[in-house]
């Protein structure tokens, strides 16, 4: 069990331990089930890249593009929709939404003392988006507010992050984690390798310190890990893109309905490898996750629950074939919501947990991709 040996103003030795994190509480914040927004079908999708098609075709230096058809993205991918956000939010006000659900009913709030948001889709580079959901959920001031931008295993890296900060405050402290994606922002609509994967959404965990020896039922946090590999971090990228001419067109939703719109301002898209990338994470991810495990003295099958990033249902597969992970250990909300990048894991773990996980005593949380990186976060409940 990983410790970490402190000491206060006072004198007073602390000796905070992963054990003591406890969840206490989820949600989560989805476009045209909880905020303006809407389910986009594959059958939609290939519709709007016929329409863009053709006002491509009509530009002064016309452009063709490959076309999904109804069928592609679930035969590649595993996906049948994606949310799309409405044209006048972003994912600031998806991450208050999950960040109020919450903490709603709550009598406890100034017990907060962290809250750290991870993006890759902020719409301003200050201030902070924590620093806009402590001002807009009504924390107090004396917090700790940031943001991390670490891609599809930010989520994961900020729930290491908070846990491990809430070691240096006292029992009864809380963090409020928070993982919020606008990918429909950045994504060129017209690149069917990237519009036909991503979506839009938000979920938020409240973690807490208990009192060492406390026996809450809670979930706890028994282990946790982290790894980059910046050489390969290209592999994956968001960046203007000057060299390919033309504003680029975007998916939106307006009145509850999926639509497009010319972004005449932000030249951003999704740069990815997507072959060396399936091939990549299919290695990289058992490998680590086999060898986190061993060092806890567990095996896969000591593993209840595996919530998985939800980048692409076949390189899934692959991974828990690799893991011998049982049929029905993973859970998956892919083929609804697409890959929601920071908001992938929070949402799948709200779902799970509101569904109930009676019978399940372990699980495992693993993000990866950009950068690369991979984040590993292992929740056990005490035994009875």
């Amino acid at each position: 069990m990983t410790t970490l040996k402190q000491s206060t103003p006072g004198g007073q030795e602390l000796i905070p331990r992963l054990s003591d994190i406890a969840v206490c509480g989820t949600a989560r914040a989805i476009p045209g089930e909880d905020l303006p927004g809407a389910a986009m079908s594959n059958a939609e999708l290939s519709d709007l890249m016929a329409v863009l098609q053709a006002r491509l075709a009509q530009d002064p230096e016309p452009r063709h593009i490959e076309l999904s058809s109804p069928t592609f993205p679930e035969e590649r991918v595993g996906i049948l929709s994606r949310q799309v956000l409405d044209s006048e939010l972003n994912a600031r006000d998806m991450a208050i939404a999950a960040g109020r659900r919450v903490l709603q009913g709550r009598t406890d709030l100034d017990s907060i003392r962290i809250v750290i948001v991870s993006t890759v889709t902020t719409d301003r580079v200050v201030p902070s988006m924590a620093s806009t959901l402590q001002s807009e959920l009504g924390l107090s001031n004396h917090i700790q507010g940031l943001d991390l931008c670490v891609g599809c295993s930010g989520f994961v890296v900020a729930l290491e992050t908070a846990a491990r900060m809430l070691g240096s405050y006292p029992a009864g402290s809380k963090a409020l984690v928070v993982g919020s994606d606008a990918m429909t922002r950045v994504i060129d609509a017209s690149d069917r390798g990237t519009c036909t994967i991503f979506g839009d959404g938000a979920g938020a965990v409240l973690l807490g310190r208990l009192p060492s020896g406390s026996q809450d039922p809670s979930w706890r946090v028994r282990s946790t890990e982290t790894f980059t590999m910046g050489s390969r971090g290209e592999a994956i990228e968001i960046r203007p893109t000057p060299e390919t001419p033309g504003p680029v067109w975007r998916f939106t939703a307006r009145e509850g309905k999926p639509d497009l719109f010319l972004d005449e301002f932000n030249r951003d898209r999704v740069l990815m490898q997507g072959r060396a990338v399936y091939k990549d994470m299919v290695n990289l991810v058992p490998e680590r996750v086999q060898a986190h495990l061993e060092a806890q003295g567990l095996a896969p099958e000591d593993v209840d629950c595996w919530l998985f990033h939800q980048a692409n249902m076949r390189m899934l597969e692959a991974i828990a074939k690799r893991l011998h992970i049982p049929p029905g250990a993973m859970r998956c909300n892919i083929e609804r919501y697409g890959n929601t990048t920071s908001g992938s894991v929070p949402i799948l773990l709200d779902q799970q947990l509101e569904a109930g996980l009676d019978q399940a005593r372990r699980l495992l949380m693993v993000g990866f991709g950009t950068g690369y990186s991979l984040g590993i976060v292992l929740l056990e409940r005490p035994e009875d």
